[in-house]
Parts: C-alpha cells; sequence; structure tokens
C-alpha cells in the first residue's frame, strides 16, 4: 500500500482531514518554527521550574 493510499484509509476511517494524515504518514509537520527568541524564553522558564535537576535524574 503506497503513502497515499494509507492516509486515504487512515483519513476516512478516523474523520481527519487527507492532507493533515498524509503530513503525519510523511512526519511532515507544517507548524510555524518558534523564533530564538521564544525557545530561549522557553528555556529560561523551563529552568526556572526545576527542569535541569529533572533531567539529571532521568539520565542518572
Amino acid at each position: 500500500m503506497s503513502d497515499r493510499n494509507l492516509a486515504e484509509v487512515i483519513a476516512y476511517y478516523v474523520g481527519q482531514n487527507y492532507s493533515f494524515v498524509l503530513n503525519d504518514v510523511y512526519r511532515v509537520q507544517s507548524i510555524d518554527i518558534p523564533k530564538a527568541e521564544a525557545i530561549n524564553n522557553l528555556k529560561k522558564v523551563l529552568l526556572s521550574c526545576g527542569y535541569q535537576e529533572w533531567m539529571d535524574e532521568l539520565s542518572s
């Protein structure tokens, strides 16, 4: 089964838009990429909430 056929079957089954499902099949996401400033602001907030400690726990 081709990717497009698969997307068509899944889209029909779950009631979603074919093009969105096809993007998921291709692992393509048409999202707006946040600006570097927004990413840095998010990192600051996460770090202030203990994100680094949490990551350290996961790696040990």
